[in-house]
């Protein structure tokens, strides 16, 4: 018995031309507008906070008020998660995500009208079930409709948008209220809303419910040509399906099936050293850290500044992904970040023990924006991008909702973690520990990380599935890629 890989043959003939991939890419921003949303609530907290601590307060909270505030949405979307598993697999990628739509623009109301501190935590626990949802339907849309030569391209597209909510956040929200942050927000919602209308339905989803007709008219879209374009793409695509589906899809398997184990352990290891570098407490509280050394700018400026630096880091990285690999990239993104955040932590402990640093005052500016500069260049893009690779059809909702409880989780206690250690022992030593967690980071990805640039899924699945494959039964072929065709840099389809 052989089993025949797609791309063992020549590049496919069904890979986009270069004025053909429009589709793909409006399919994607139309989904990520809930990642937009998401992102705004993810990055509220740091314009928001400081005004919700001032004394001239319209709703004054305290300090551990304000630390929920700001993981609420992340505690929500851990609970969240597992209904997002059933929902996407029962009424489908579109539908899902439209789901979020009535979700976020109620959670904004909360806060635009709310006069009481328990009604703006109601908005942001509205915005954390609307997470939940999210994260799962947008990964798995996303990684069942793109090209196999632009997946990495339109899977990192997700954290440029969430990285570019985080500089709409905070170029606005301190100079406007809170209330009209809020009303500002709403509208992203309401655009997605009328952009759904051009939305197709994943073509995997039309063929895990048998609807071959749908799903070659979906793909017939989205890849912009006839049918005969798009027919040998979607046999392979039946056929995998097929495959996958005839191997049950249950939690259970994500941890039996070894293919799938292995896959969830590369997932569970980046997002651990992922949130292990204090991203999460850095944008939450960037405000407050920058706040702490002010000599140079004003807080509020450099953290435009951090965010804009986010954005531009991640679009460059987003076009080089599918060129330089995943395994390269997140190494050097945590090298990166370990040096810029002990250079961080060793100027806070010189100015926590009254040593003159007066003429340094630079240094916590130039290493955070450094750091964010090589997180986003690998650590930022890399794991959301994998996350819509590693897992087959038949788990791959579920092993997404495992994926983002893990992410809200480990989110949350990093966030926590951060106010604790610098509220009790000073903050050097936060960012002490997530300096030296960046090495672990650095090692993980040489020793442990798979490369998966311009492999097609299926053929990602013959990787994972290498140990557990009998050699005696089934003969795997290797897979050749021509590099004349899929080396192709996505920017030049740009």
């Amino acid at each position: 018995m052989t089993i025949k890989i797609s791309e063992t043959k020549n590049v496919p003939e069904y890979m986009p031309n270069k004025p053909k991939i429009f589709r793909e890419l409006l399919a994607t921003i139309t989904v990520t507008l809930s990642v937009m949303s998401c992102g705004i609530h993810y990055s509220w907290p740091s314009p928001t906070l400081p005004k919700l601590l001032a004394k001239d307060s319209y709703i004054p909270i305290n300090d551990a008020q304000g630390s929920w505030l700001a993981v609420t949405t992340l505690i929500f979307a851990l609970f969240t998660a597992p209904l997002a598993a059933d929902l996407v697999d029962r009424y489908g990628r579109k539908i899902s995500t439209m789901l979020t739509i009535p979700l976020y623009l109620i959670s904004w109301f909360c806060i635009g009208f709310g006069r009481v501190y328990y009604i703006i935590l109601l908005g942001r626990c509205i915005a954390g079930i609307a997470d939940g949802i999210t994260y799962t339907a947008v990964l798995v849309y996303v990684g069942e409709i793109a090209s196999c030569r632009i997946r990495g391209f339109l899977a990192s597209f997700i954290s440029v948008i969430l990285l570019f909510s985080g500089l709409i956040v905070n170029s606005v929200g301190p100079f406007v209220s809170i209330q009209t942050m809020a009303f500002i927000c709403a509208v992203v919602p309401l655009v997605q809303l009328i952009l759904c209308i051009f939305l197709p339905e994943s073509p995997y989803y039309l063929l895990m419910k048998e609807d071959t007709k749908a799903a070659k008219e979906s793909l017939q879209y989205l890849r912009g040509g006839d049918s005969a374009n798009i027919t040998q793409e979607l046999e392979d695509i039946k056929s995998a399906v097929k495959r996958q589906m005839s191997e049950r899809g249950s939690y259970k398997d994500l941890v039996v099936q070894p293919g799938n184990f292995r896959a969830l352990l590369i997932c569970i290891g980046l997002r651990t050293s992922q949130q292990l570098s204090g991203i999460s407490a850095v944008i939450f509280y960037s405000q407050i850290i920058f706040a702490a050394n002010n000599e140079f700018i004003s807080a509020t400026t450099a953290v435009i500044i951090f965010n804009a630096l986010q954005v531009i880091t991640a679009c460059f990285s987003s076009l080089i992904l599918d060129r330089l690999g995943r395994k390269i990239l997140y190494s050097l993104s945590s090298a990166g970040c370990a040096i810029t955040l002990g250079a961080t932590a060793i100027y806070f402990y010189l100015k926590q023990h009254n040593v003159n640093v007066s003429e340094y005052f630079w240094i916590p500016m130039v290493s955070l924006c450094s750091f964010i500069v090589t997180y986003n260049m690998g650590m930022s893009v890399i794991p959301v991008t994998m996350l819509s690779e590693l897992f087959p059809t038949n788990v791959k909702s579920k092993a997404l909702a495992v994926m983002d409880m893990y992410f809200s989780l480990i989110a949350s206690l990093m966030t926590k973690l951060f106010q604790h250690l610098d509220s009790t022992y000073g903050m050097y030593v936060p960012f002490t520990l997530f300096a030296c967690s960046c090495i672990l980071g650095v090692v993980f990805g040489i020793v442990y990380l798979p490369e998966t640039k311009n492999k097609t899924l299926e053929e990602i699945q013959m990787m994972l599935r290498r140990k557990t494959i009998s050699r005696n039964s089934v003969d795997v072929k290797p897979v050749e890629v021509k590099k004349n065709q899929s080396d192709e840099d996505v920017s030049t389809y740009i």
